[in-house]
């Protein structure tokens, strides 16, 4: 009896060929809500300057520690601070 040569070995796992991929596009930023800078006219926080969130600055800011309540000055009035322009806001 002739003997056959054994079969060569093969792996036992070839890796699979590189899947393509989409260059993908950097992940944009979350808007950020730069709010609006606020320029506090009498009461307890006269002279402050704050930012106020958006949302929170459309009709009144209320300090209950200070029992304050400030709204914006009518006619609506801008001036320019170190942080930059700020509406004015009067103490009610």
């Amino acid at each position: 009896a002739e003997l056959e040569p054994a079969p060569a070995s093969t792996p036992a796992s070839t890796p699979a060929p590189p899947v393509p991929t989409r260059a993908r596009k950097p992940a944009r930023p979350a808007p950020v809500d730069a709010g609006v800078l606020v320029l506090h006219r009498g009461g307890p926080h006269a002279g402050r300057i704050r930012r106020v969130p958006t949302d929170l600055a459309r009709q009144a800011l209320v300090y209950e520690r200070d029992l304050a309540v400030y709204r914006p000055e009518v006619p609506a009035r801008q001036v320019d601070t170190p942080e930059g322009r700020a509406q004015v806001w009067v103490c009610t």
